[in-house]
């Protein structure tokens, strides 16, 4: 198969039945190219299995009626409620919760046998009956419309009793034969391909940053300092399960330059080139949508970057954000000023931003999210992008305003310009600073008249190099400075977190279940982000969900312990 064919292939074997005109191209591709890695398209080909998808995921059915069940003490279900994807998840391998086993339903568990590996050496077996045989259609139908399996053993009541007819059955089943039955791709059976995306504007210091870490990270694990190639040979089964998936891996480098309306184009020229099985980290500093809806179309795993405007959709389900950015910073101030005990007397907010993606976004969250404030007008004041401040800018700015809260959507430079100006009668009683805006170069004090507040989404300065005392020892041993401790904690916890997740999924390469064990997983990892708390639970997208508020004192210094952590 050329390279075109596979990325065609997978391109629409990935995408979700949204459109009927889909179908008629699926049905040309199956006709054109052999599925990847020995897996044989079920009759009626790819048509049935973007059907069946459907209604795996939705609950809804070709016709656009919904699936219709009963639950226990023969409640009425139907549609989302009792899709497939709720209880085995999108990969179709399952899940647990508190004592409930939720069984695998993919390919090569419901339809071919399986085997155990190193049967010799295994020392004891479940205490159960033989395991059952492998399901033919008749029996799977037989499972979903009277909940007894393909030994004849009932199901648990959780599982729906679904009145389905054979017609309707037939698309679910072709999608089944598929689910998690090949490898996805970029996984070959010696290396899995990963990449990072670097948006052009990025500061080059940063870009190295990050590379740094994960080139180093993923050199060091293909040297197989944990032996997981021998592991694999001669552990129990109990412990080789672990080791099984072993895989090198390589790191592919997309850089995207230009207009962001042309990156979808150049990130499929890169996928082209060589299929990637998942996306680690990235940097941008303004656009990300194209790279999102590129990895969500293609349902390719894109991990963490490190950007101020990720997408935020109630259907995404392959990108997943450390926090909703510059949107959480607006709604952490908005609940901040709630409960500012002056809060009733003001009228004004008055923000002031760079005329960019950034700038504007920025603008506009604070703008939503103190829409329900009664009373209280916000005032924007744009800068042009190249437009240097001066001195008579802030004081037209301040004297004309005279706002009661004053927002400075700005950087390190700026601010500078801006602290000069100290004889400047600022005429406000608030001024607060983006933390998402300084990063590392956050002021140590604030020298201007009025008090001073910084919106701060990390850990507080103050507890982060202990939290971060593991990834110290790293560098310190790798001989890799320690230059930007927040992008490079979270860049070292992401390519630790992917190197968990991977070791866990076994031989399972599907993304989707890649994607359910970074969920589960985030938490509980040993190595920590630069954020205060990162925890994920199934379908959602940000790890982050609160901010600070920091105060400068009297001291024009930055005060910690005053701070509480605020979730909007």
């Amino acid at each position: 198969m050329t390279q075109l064919a596979t990325r065609l292939y997978f391109l629409f074997r990935r995408t979700s039945f949204r459109y009927s005109s889909h179908l008629v191209v699926l049905v040309f591709l199956s006709a054109l190219i052999m599925p990847a890695r020995g897996a044989e398209l079920p009759s009626g080909g790819a048509e049935l299995v973007e059907i069946g998808k459907h209604i795996y995921r939705t609950g809804m059915l070709a016709s656009g009626q919904p699936v219709v069940a009963s639950g226990r003490a023969d409640l009425a279900l139907q549609g989302k409620s009792v899709a497939c994807v709720n209880c085995h998840r999108r990969s179709g391998l399952g899940s647990s919760e508190g004592g409930t086993v939720v069984r695998p339903i993919t390919g090569p568990v419901l339809f071919e046998v399986q085997n155990l590996a190193n049967p010799g050496q295994v020392q004891a077996q479940v205490n159960q009956p033989d395991t059952r045989p492998v399901y033919t259609e008749k029996t799977l139908l037989r499972a979903l419309r009277d909940g007894v399996d393909s030994a004849g053993r009932p199901l648990d009541r959780l599982m729906p009793r679904y009145k389905i007819s054979d017609a309707e059955f037939s698309p679910l089943v072709s999608y089944l034969q598929t689910l998690s039955a090949v490898s996805a791709p970029g996984v070959t059976d010696a290396e899995i391909h990963l990449a990072t995306v670097v948006v052009e504007g990025v500061d080059l210091r940063h870009r190295q940053e990050m590379l740094n870490i994960l080139d180093t990270y993923i050199r060091d694990k293909n040297g197989e300092t944990r032996q997981e190639p021998r592991r694999a040979r001669e552990a129990l089964h109990s412990r080789e399960l672990m080791y099984q998936g072993y895989r090198k891996w390589v790191l592919h480098v997309w850089d995207l330059k230009g207009a962001s309306t042309s990156w979808g184009a150049q990130l499929e020229t890169y996928y082209r080139q060589q299929p990637v099985f998942a996306v680690l980290g990235g940097l941008s500093t303004g656009a990300w949508a194209p790279v999102h809806e590129f990895c969500e179309t293609l349902e390719i795993p894109c991990l963490f970057p490190q950007i101020d405007l990720p997408v935020q959709s109630d259907t995404a389900f392959y990108s997943l954000y450390f926090s909703r950015g510059i949107d959480l910073e607006a709604e952490v101030l908005a609940a901040h000023l709630r409960e500012y005990p002056a809060a009733a007397s003001v009228k004004s907010v008055v923000q002031i931003y760079r005329n960019d993606v950034r700038g504007v976004a920025a603008a506009n969250a604070l703008r939503r999210a103190i829409s329900s404030f009664e009373g209280v007008s916000v005032v924007d004041v744009t800068i042009g992008v190249g437009e240097k401040l001066s001195r008579p800018f802030w004081e037209q700015v301040l004297l004309k305003a005279q706002p009661a809260v004053l927002v400075l959507w700005l950087n390190r430079a700026d601010l500078d310009d801006f602290q000069n100006m100290t004889s400047v009668s600022l005429h406000t009683e608030r001024v607060y600073l983006s933390g998402g805006y300084l990063r590392e170069h956050l002021p140590d004090d604030w020298r201007v008249q009025a008090p001073g507040y910084v919106i701060y989404p990390y850990e507080l300065p103050g507890l982060l190099s202990a939290r971060l005392a593991r990834m110290h020892a790293w560098l310190n041993t790798k001989k890799i400075p320690l230059s930007n401790a927040i992008l490079q904690a979270n860049t070292y916890f992401t390519v630790t977190l992917v190197a968990e997740a991977l070791r866990h999924i076994r031989n399972n390469f599907s993304c989707e279940y890649f994607i359910e064990r970074i969920e589960s997983m985030a938490e509980t990892m040993p190595s920590v982000s630069g954020f205060h708390n990162v925890s994920l639970g199934p379908d959602q997208r940000f790890a982050v969900k609160g901010g600070y508020v920091l105060k400068y004192g009297s001291k024009h210094e930055l005060e910690w312990d005053t701070s509480e952590w605020i979730v909007p």
